[in-house]
Parts: structure tokens; sequence; C-alpha cells
């Protein structure tokens, strides 16, 4: 059986994620938790579309920005659009 996006979204929040929106294949929220934003749903669709051209004849790549605090992963399956976001933890040396 197929799980939900609520339930993959649950999931995904209580595995340290922050937040996850998932977008269909026209770049419209359907689902998400935390701290995603539906405000974020065009750009965040605009950059898997336009990653994608880069090779088109490969599978959809995995996007990944980090800075010093945060990190967001975009990624396409089948007519979904993903986008995590997670916090950084300091790396204890």
């Amino acid at each position: 059986m197929e799980k939900t996006l609520d339930q993959i979204s649950s999931e995904l929040i209580n595995s340290g994620v922050t937040g996850c929106i998932f977008l269909d294949h026209h770049g419209l929220c359907v689902g998400m938790k935390g701290n995603a934003r539906a405000e974020r749903a065009g750009i965040i669709s605009a950059i898997a579309e336009e990653a994608s051209k880069i090779e088109p004849q490969q599978k959809a790549p995995f996007i990944h920005f980090e800075n010093d605090n945060s990190s967001c992963t975009i990624y396409q399956t089948g007519t979904v659009t993903s986008a995590i976001f997670q916090d950084s933890t300091p790396n204890d040396n």
C-alpha cells in the first residue's frame, strides 16, 4: 500500500527534517509540513525544471543547496517535485 504525502511528510519531520513541500507537475503545492512555505512552490518547481534541462536524457537530478545554517534538497519523482529543508548541525570536533 502506498503512503500518502501526509504520512511521508510526518515521517520526514520526525526524522529531523525541519520542513518539506510537495508540488504537482504544474508547480502547485499538494502538501507541506514544518517550516516549508507555499509561496516557495514556484521557485522550487522552476529550479527542478531548469536543472533537468542540463542533461535531458538522464533522470531528474537531485539539487542540493547549503549554507552555514541550513540546507535544501530538491528532487523529482514521477510527477511530484519535493523539497526537503534541514537545519545544519555543527560538528562536534
